[in-house]
Order: C-alpha cells, then sequence, then structure tokens
C-alpha cells in the first residue's frame, strides 16, 4: 500500500483515540498480503499464454 493510500486512511479512522495508527497497520498488511506483487514465473507464464 502506498503512502498516499494509508495516508487517507489515516484520516479516515482517526477519532482522537489514538486508534487510527492501528487501523492503517491493519489494513495495510491485509491489503499487501492480498495484493502481493507478481513473481518472475507467474510474469513469465501469463506471458506465454497465446491471445486468441
Amino acid at each position: 500500500m502506498n503512502s498516499k493510500q494509508k495516508k487517507a486512511l489515516k484520516a479516515k479512522f482517526s477519532d482522537g483515540l489514538g486508534s487510527s495508527g492501528m487501523m492503517v497497520s491493519a489494513l495495510s498488511e491485509w491489503y499487501d498480503a492480498k495484493h502481493r506483487p507478481p513473481c518472475a514465473d507467474e510474469v513469465t507464464f501469463i506471458n506465454s499464454i497465446p491471445v486468441g
């Protein structure tokens, strides 16, 4: 998750109780786990599929 997305989340969950940092951290970890960058093998496989 990039810093702009983290800043938007922090603003959304800012409640003055200090929990926004924890929420942003948890959501950032969940996002990164779900949207991991592709590995070289995945890219090679996808590029090997003929368009048809």
